[in-house]
């Protein structure tokens, strides 16, 4: 699973955001990080097989704990999705 995701994650070592918008806009240069993320939830759902885990439900479990972590109204806006940093 670590070499799956390690794999999916040297797909943005080195880009900075305006290559992060090119690389979105072509298709063909978008299809190994799409493959790469396939490959690793591929690897993680065989785990969860494996070890019988209902995802959907540890999903549904994880986002209501995080929820009570992380309240919309101290977060909600803090965050620019572009820059990858909190706004100022």
């Amino acid at each position: 699973m670590s070499v799956e995701a390690a794999e999916l994650m040297a797909e943005f070592r080195y880009l900075a955001s305006e290559e992060w918008s090119v690389l979105q806009e072509d298709e063909a240069e978008s299809a190994s990080p799409g493959q790469e993320l396939a490959d690793t939830i591929i690897c993680c759902r065989n785990s969860a097989n494996s070890l019988e885990t209902d995802v959907s439900r540890a999903v549904i479990d994880k986002l209501a704990k995080n929820g009570g972590r992380y309240m919309e109204d101290q977060y909600s806006g803090r965050y620019s999705a572009r820059s990858g940093r909190e706004k100022e």
